[in-house]
């Protein structure tokens, strides 16, 4: 959903004057509110529980291992892009 926004984002602000400012600004935010969330959710976790019931830690991690298993595959995915492309970093990520 991230990437849609800043793609789309992107695409809005292509051949504008103002696209670097508030394209920086833009990703800035989407960073801050993500790394945001996270930390409070870190910060004021609490055990899954329906009603009185409080689920046992392996369901919690087999959640989470499901979870990440499909958050996981798009960074896995660049990693990936980006090892089999030819020449440095800096000239991998300015071609289009």
């Amino acid at each position: 959903m991230v990437l849609d926004c800043l793609y789309t984002f992107s695409l809005y602000c292509k051949n504008k004057l103002t696209h670097f400012f508030y394209s920086k600004i833009f990703i800035f935010l989407f960073v801050f509110v993500l790394k945001s969330i996270a930390i409070f959710s870190l910060i004021e976790y609490e055990p899954v529980k329906y009603k009185t019931y409080t689920f046992p830690k392996w369901a919690e991690y087999t959640g989470w291992c499901i979870a990440l298993s499909s958050i996981l595959a798009i960074p896995i995915y660049a990693i990936i892009l980006l090892a089999r492309q030819t020449g440095s970093l800096k000239e991998v990520c300015r071609m289009k």
